[in-house]
């Protein structure tokens, strides 16, 4: 299934998407419960709450955009704050358009804006003005993901962490 997406993967993505019909299933599939990335070995990652932090796994850059873009939909319309910390990864303006996603309550902080990543990390799940918070877990120390999931479940904040699948491919 992603092999058929990658084709579209240039700035001209929603056009050819759109052309070429897959546009309205991209749509389904970002509305469905089945996930685009694949599985992990959830041995590896610590124990989470199970309502508060979710681990995603991904094998390619789009597979990773779709999974981002579907986070973005499901927290919009919470009236709090979506932060994404030190992205990999952020789908063009285009494509966050034509998914509906509204950027007004998505607070983008680069790795160039940061000198502690963990510690801004640990800062924006503190906060109760923050409905989810997306961070890349290949980028944190594995024994600080028990206190990441603690402080998302404590000020009801949802902790994404992304996780690139061996193999991964840009």
């Amino acid at each position: 299934m992603n092999q058929g997406f990658k084709q579209h993967s240039n700035n001209n993505s929603v056009q050819g998407l759109k052309h070429s019909g897959q546009y309205s299933n991209m749509l389904g599939l970002l509305n469905s419960d089945m996930a685009i990335a694949g599985a992990v070995n959830r041995a590896e990652l610590p124990r989470q709450h199970p309502q508060f932090s979710h681990y995603v796994a991904t094998e390619d850059s789009l597979s990773e955009s779709f999974e981002l873009i579907k986070i973005l939909r499901s927290h919009q319309h919470t009236g709090r704050w979506t932060v994404l910390i030190a992205p990999q990864n952020i789908p063009d303006k285009a494509l966050l358009q034509c998914c509906s996603v509204d950027m007004g309550q998505v607070l983008v902080v680069h790795p160039r804006q940061t000198t502690d990543l963990l510690a801004t990390l640990e800062n924006a799940l503190s906060q109760s003005t923050c409905s989810a918070v997306v961070a890349w877990a290949d980028q944190l120390p594995k024994e600080r993901l028990i206190e990441l999931n603690r402080l998302a479940a404590k000020s009801n904040c949802h902790f994404y962490g992304f996780h690139r699948l061996p193999g991964w491919t840009a």
